[in-house]
């Protein structure tokens, strides 16, 4: 049986990765409807969403974020807690899941830090040393594992 899948494509915002960063004019015209999102390199980018803890779970159940990038994840945070994300195998990808040149598929472990409301922080970064192109949030969504499941990227509860 495969895990219960949300997603959470729109209604996120775009800041400035750090609070001292100088302003950065592709983040002004960013559309928090619009998902994939995507910026153009150099560069770099914060996203927050909000979402409410999936009903019903099992005390049982694992919840996971999967994350599909293009450039680099810097790193996540559910509220203040740093997620450590696991980069995933070929093999441990969902099948279709990929469907671009250079994307990176990334998981890290909910479970214990969900709230009742929740802010989710990403920081992505595009290729480094002035490097033109695109670096983008291709994917992102909460995977819900039964007891019986457990996602091959995650050590053993």
């Amino acid at each position: 049986m495969s895990p219960h899948l949300i997603q959470l494509r729109a209604a996120w915002t775009a800041c400035q990765p750090a609070p001292d960063s100088p302003p950065d004019p592709r983040l002004d015209g960013f559309d928090p409807t619009a998902f994939p999102a995507r910026f153009s390199a150099p560069g770099s980018a914060r996203l927050l969403r909000h979402f409410n803890s999936p009903f019903r779970l099992d005390p049982a159940d694992r919840v996971c974020l999967l994350l599909v990038v293009q450039g680099d994840l810097r790193g996540g945070w559910l509220g203040d807690t740093p997620l450590e994300f696991s980069p995933l195998a070929t093999d441990q990808i969902p099948p279709g899941t990929l469907t671009q040149a250079g994307q990176r598929a990334w998981r890290a472990e909910l479970t214990p830090l969900l709230q009742r409301r929740n802010q989710l922080v990403i920081d992505l970064a595009g290729p480094p040393h002035g490097a033109t192109g695109e670096f983008s949030l291709d994917q992102a969504q909460i995977e819900i594992y039964s007891p019986s499941e457990k996602p091959s990227s995650l050590p053993a509860s």
